[in-house]
């Protein structure tokens, strides 16, 4: 590499910071969204549901890291993915799972 090809990419390298800097640089959670959405397979999840999912896993947890190991574990128990007599893949958000904080999701129990 030469010291041109290095001057370059320097400047390069500088110029693209300072456009994440300036806030030329997609949303956190555009980005969060479209991570989940790789990772769920056939399954699909409205945008209005994931926003609902990702202001209660923030209120619980702190910021949504799709890196956590139980992350999309649990997403998906905090849908109707399990719920018995289901024929679609979409999913609807229910309530944040979360054994101790939260009683059990059962449609069917009487209130």
């Amino acid at each position: 590499m030469t010291r041109r090809d290095f001057v370059r990419v320097a400047l390069a390298g500088l110029a693209g910071a300072a456009l994440l800097a300036l806030g030329f640089a997609p949303q956190a959670r555009v980005v969060v969204r479209h991570r989940i959405r790789g990772r769920l397979g056939d399954w699909t999840i409205a945008d209005a549901d994931l926003d609902r999912f990702l202001d209660a896993f923030e209120a619980q947890y702190g910021d949504p890291a799709p890196a956590r190991d139980d992350f999309l574990q649990i997403l998906v128990l905090s849908t109707d993915a399990f719920a018995p007599g289901r024929a679609t893949k979409a999913l609807t958000f229910v309530q944040l799972y979360h054994p101790y904080k939260a009683p059990c999701y059962n449609p069917l129990a009487r209130r």
